[in-house]
């Protein structure tokens, strides 16, 4: 579920531009954004955060065709069981990024970790799978891992048959299964994204579709009933409203339809399903509360979910036993969409839910976490629970892009092509060639010859895929150039749709200073020291 972004950092009035252009600019800029005075905090309060913007995903297969740096590879590291790592011997676990073989040359879209297994999109949208699979969680018609990346089709709905199960199946039934689909069926959907849950899978094409397959117990499949399929199969209740995003958790499912719909159904017993109690639910059901929220994209953890809106608020539902819902407390159960004010006066713009922590980056690039810390999976220097969203003080200054949580770790990319990650480390989840879990961020060990185009993690395995060339966030050259498909009346549109945002930026960057002066007073004052006075426009 994420999100693209705009990775240009430089000022706005940029050099190339005339004096008169920079004053049309910003012209334009006032009279769009509803603007007001900016003052600077008090001396005393913290410093601001760096003011810093995500990087763009990965580059589209049109740039694959022409840029060498399109060109992927894929990297995984972690607990290596049921060849979920994409390596035939698993025999040692991952404590740095290994290279999976079979990938060389194509370009990387998406990827996504689940329980036991693995999916990766490509950017020609064909989907690739590899790990366990003794719940048809592959998609590959029967249940036998894998150890190699293998293609899954997904098969026009007219089309679905229910899929052959091969219980104890060897190697060979699987070569079958897959060699039956491929005859039945020439060409798959085009997959958008994918994302995987402990025991099922869930993907969306690129018309709107909804396949699910794996597990199906609590109804977390979406088809009416608890049984496993081992084949994708269209989500019938969706097909007739179009999906612009989908997640995974770890026996539910979140989906973001084209009217502003988010569906919800799989396991509900700890409220996870948003609906207003704790049943299980066997087909999509709309969340009514979030209909007119203007949902943007949705997260799901092990027993708690979140949901991000247009205008950067978060509203979160379901367990908070150990705090991580945010909400500055513990223990009680959230059934319905409650907004985290934890996180009030900051633009979140990604969030991602654990086994029992959450955290959430801002477009200021700052990282909160909150919740279970019992593995230091927050990343505060300490092995407690925290119960409202609190800075990662030690990322002050790194810019950070995207935040992924495991079962009981955290990671983080940012926009310097640094890769951090800090939390529990039994099976080299960390990625720093280390054994101990850290209560702090430590560096993942990234190839310094190529680009960090996106991380993603689950349970205790990690995936990376880098592309060759410069260091930190690209921009294409056909974007930069001047004159061709660029010529210089879209030039200057470019150069006022940055400024644009870049005030935006300035005025998010102030009311995150607001809220960070107020937390330190308050800090002050419950020390019983005189905070004194602090003026904030």
């Amino acid at each position: 579920m994420q999100s693209t972004y705009n990775a240009d950092n430089q000022p706005w009035v940029q050099h190339g531009m005339s004096p008169l252009a920079q004053k049309s600019c910003l012209i334009l800029v006032c009279q769009t954004l509803h603007t007001e005075a900016l003052s600077f905090p008090n001396p005393r309060c913290p410093s601001p955060l760096p003011l810093a913007v995500p990087s763009p995903p990965p580059l589209s297969r049109t740039h694959a065709r022409t840029m060498a740096a399109a060109e992927s590879t894929v990297w995984t590291w972690g607990r290596a069981k049921n060849y979920r790592l994409g390596r035939a011997f698993v025999g040692t676990d991952a404590r740095v990024p290994e290279k999976v073989s079979g990938f060389e040359g194509v370009a990387v879209k998406q990827a996504a970790c689940g329980g036991g297994h693995t999916a990766v999109v490509l950017a020609d949208n064909r989907l690739f799978v590899f790990g366990y699979s003794q719940y048809g969680q592959l998609g590959l018609g029967d249940r036998t891992d894998m150890s190699d990346p293998t293609q899954v089709f997904l098969i026009a709905p007219a089309q679905t048959a229910a899929p052959p199960l091969h219980r104890g199946a060897d190697r060979a039934h699987a070569a079958e299964g897959q060699r039956r689909i491929e005859q039945n069926n020439a060409e798959s959907l085009p997959v958008a994204d994918v994302y995987c849950g402990r025991y099922h899978t869930i993907a969306r094409t690129t018309t709107g579709l909804v396949f699910t397959w794996g597990g199906g117990k609590n109804g977390r499949l979406g088809h009416g009933d608890e049984k496993i399929r081992a084949q994708p199969t269209c989500v019938e209740r969706l097909m007739r409203h179009e999906a612009v995003a989908v997640t995974a958790g770890y026996h539910n499912n979140l989906v973001l339809t084209a009217d502003g719909d988010v569906w919800s159904w799989g396991w509900g017993a700890h409220g996870q399903l948003g609906l207003g109690d704790t049943k299980d639910r066997d087909v999509p059901t709309v969340i009514t509360e979030l209909s007119q929220e203007g949902v943007s994209s949705l997260s799901c953890g092990d027993r708690h979910s979140f949901a991000i809106t247009k205008d950067g608020r978060v509203f979160g539902w379901g367990s908070n036993e150990f705090g991580q819902l945010g909400c500055g407390k513990k223990g009680d159960t959230v059934l319905r969409p409650r907004l985290i004010e934890g996180l009030e006066g900051l633009m979140v713009v990604g969030i991602s839910s654990g086994d029992r922590h959450s955290a959430a980056v801002t477009n200021m690039g700052a990282v909160y976490t909150w919740g279970c810390g019992s593995d230091g999976q927050c990343g505060h220097c300490v092995f407690r629970d925290v119960v409202r969203p609190k800075l990662v003080e030690h990322l002050v200054g790194k810019s950070v892009v995207d935040v992924k949580c495991g079962h009981n770790f955290t990671m983080v990319m940012t926009s310097g092509n640094e890769v951090y990650a800090w939390g529990n480390n039994t099976y080299g989840q960390l990625g720093n060639n280390g054994n101990g879990k850290s209560e702090m961020p430590v560096k993942v060990i990234v190839n310094s010859g190529s680009r960090v185009a996106r991380v993603s993690c689950a349970h205790f395995h990690c995936i990376m895929w880098m592309e060759a060339g410069e260091s930190g966030p690209t921009t294409p050259k056909s974007a930069r150039r001047v004159g061709g498909r660029y010529g210089e009346r879209d030039e200057g549109r470019k150069h006022m749709e940055e400024a644009r945002e870049r005030l935006a930026q300035m005025l998010a960057s102030y009311a995150e200073k607001r809220r960070l002066c107020r937390v330190a007073v308050e800090a002050k004052r419950r020390e019983g020291r005189d905070a004194g006075t602090t003026e904030l426009a």
